[in-house]
């Protein structure tokens, strides 16, 4: 099977995107972990949808799937900035759109050696 990997992003061993925005940090799920999980039905934040820091590897949400409910940690340290409001009604995205419609959540890093 092949999947859609963009050259221009950084990824992780639990299969999350890294898109490096000027200052500021795009989080996403890989095509790979979104065929692995499934179909997502619910999408739960973990967090408050006003800036918040977070550290790395904190729960920041909760995936549902039809066999699961997988949570998603941050990969690197930062201040939330803001989180696809989108997929409240459109959990789907983050399977049909994964590197664009279906992103997961924008940050400002505070850690930036965490970024690799």
């Amino acid at each position: 099977m092949d999947f859609v990997i963009p050259p221009n992003l950084r990824y992780t061993r639990t299969h999350e995107w890294i898109a490096i925005e000027e200052d500021k940090v795009r989080i996403g799920l890989t095509d790979y972990g979104q065929l692995d999980i499934g179909e997502v039905l619910y999408v739960e934040y973990l967090l408050d949808r006003n800036e918040e820091e977070k550290e790395q590897g904190s729960i920041i949400m909760r995936l549902e799937t039809p066999k699961q409910i997988k949570e998603i940690s941050l990969p690197i340290s930062g201040i939330i900035i803001d989180i696809n409001t989108r997929l409240d009604e459109e959990p789907e995205l983050i399977n049909t759109s994964p590197y664009k419609e279906g992103w997961l959540l924008l940050l400002d890093p505070t850690k930036s050696y965490e970024i690799n």
